[in-house]
């Protein structure tokens, strides 16, 4: 601790390397290898119901560092890449060399665009129409092993759907719920990596990241973060909204294509921060509205929330008590007040914070939709504004890979 004296300030403090709340040893809870990072069968009897849920431990705001963001040691690391639909900051990127860049065409030609084994995930999303009612899509959009994703990749105000497969990113950038030639393939992290969606230089269009084992480089890259650029975010560096120069990145570069017929490209990673261990699931979310996406982690029903968007663990940041060990975290704005909410998925159970108190409460909503086979995805499938629930499971291959209303 920095011992204050009346009226005092202290500045420029580095908490992310000090250890000062003690975090009791938990063996970590295994992560499934489908898990579905938020954002993020159909119901029956109308529209999910309001429950009464027992009330759980409050919403604590922690004003010491803890460990979640700390430690000299190799561990994990977020990697946060700006795509902007596939034509990031424009349309000159970064020029690595043709052998990089043109790495894509190896793993997906233009004849090999269109993969059989995309059909084999099964979408159902449902929106609350206040006219009309609750509605249900269906898609097959997905191959074997992959994790989904979602988020408003083009800006249109509508969420779209993709996958993560082992570092490959495969997204429905047109919205026809199918993987074709008009859509986005990005290579960002590997096997060892899960996906986290967000937008990450508040253009209105949802980026992509990962989290997972430390890669080279990082280190480096670390040292000059200036985090994202929330407002909140008082961290002075580099700007925050600009790709930092590829001596201060990472070693591995963010492969990019849009559309088959598109021009690959290859950009230095965006942001790289330390925040969370092995054993812990990648959140994000606008925690404050201000447009920006930040990170998060949950472990437990135990969530660290970076509030200020500077990507290490400090004052402005909260730890929230929601859920239980085992429980899957979904985030999405469920009220429609442009902050991101938080809830758990449990084998079909839905508890989401409706109020936004991060406190578990008769308020908050717990409906049945799915069970323990599916994985909760979240979304704005209607573009009302409000998220909506979503289930996602692997099928055999179908045929009809088409949306049925």
């Amino acid at each position: 601790l920095i011992p204050l004296g009346a009226g005092q300030r202290s500045a420029e403090n580095n908490f992310s390397e000090i250890l000062v709340e003690k975090t009791p040893s938990i063996p970590p809870t295994p992560i499934p290898p489908n898990y579905l990072p938020p954002r993020g069968s159909t119901p029956t009897g109308g529209v999910p119901g309001l429950s009464t849920p027992q009330v759980g431990s409050p919403n604590m705001t922690i004003p010491v560092p803890s460990s979640v963001g700390g430690g000299g040691m190799r561990g994990y690391t977020w990697h946060l890449s700006v795509v902007n639909a596939g034509n990031p900051r424009g349309e000159v990127g970064a020029n690595f060399g043709g052998a990089v860049v043109l790495q894509p065409a190896a793993f997906l030609s233009p004849q090999d665009w269109a993969l059989a084994q995309m059909q084999t995930g099964q979408w159902t999303l449902v929106s609350d129409d206040a006219e009309d009612g609750p509605k249900s899509k269906r898609f097959h959009f997905g191959m074997p092993g992959a994790i989904p994703i979602s988020g408003d990749f083009n800006g249109d105000g509508l969420e779209e759907i993709g996958v993560f497969y082992q570092g490959r990113w495969f997204v429905d950038l047109n919205g026809n719920g199918r993987w074709d030639e008009e859509d986005l393939w990005a290579k960002l992290g590997g096997k060892d990596d899960l996906p986290v969606t967000g937008d990450w230089d508040g253009d209105g269009k949802d980026d992509i990241g990962t989290f997972g084992p430390e890669w080279s480089g990082d280190a480096r890259a670390i040292a000059v973060e200036p985090g994202l650029p929330d407002p909140f975010n008082m961290r002075v560096a580099r700007p925050k909204n600009f790709p930092p120069k590829p001596a201060d990145a990472p070693d591995e570069l963010r492969l990019l294509k849009r559309s088959a017929k598109g021009s690959p490209r290859a950009d230095v990673i965006d942001h790289v921060f330390r925040y969370g261990t092995d054993g812990d699931i990648p959140v994000a979310g606008d925690w404050n509205g201000d447009g920006i996406s930040t990170i998060g982690i949950f472990r437990n029903g135990k969530w660290h929330l970076d509030m200020d968007g500077d990507g290490q663990w400090s004052r402005a940041d909260v730890i929230v008590y929601f859920g239980e060990p085992g429980d899957r975290p979904v985030v999405g704005d469920f009220n429609g007040d442009g902050i991101d909410e938080i809830g758990f998925f449990r084998a079909g159970q839905w508890t989401l914070d409706i109020d936004g108190d991060r406190e578990l409460t008769a308020h908050d909503r717990v409906f049945q939709y799915g069970d323990a086979h599916d994985l909760p995805i979240v979304g704005d499938w209607d573009g009302d504004g409000v998220d909506e629930p979503g289930l996602y499971r692997e099928v055999r291959q179908h045929g009809d890979h088409q949306a049925r209303n």
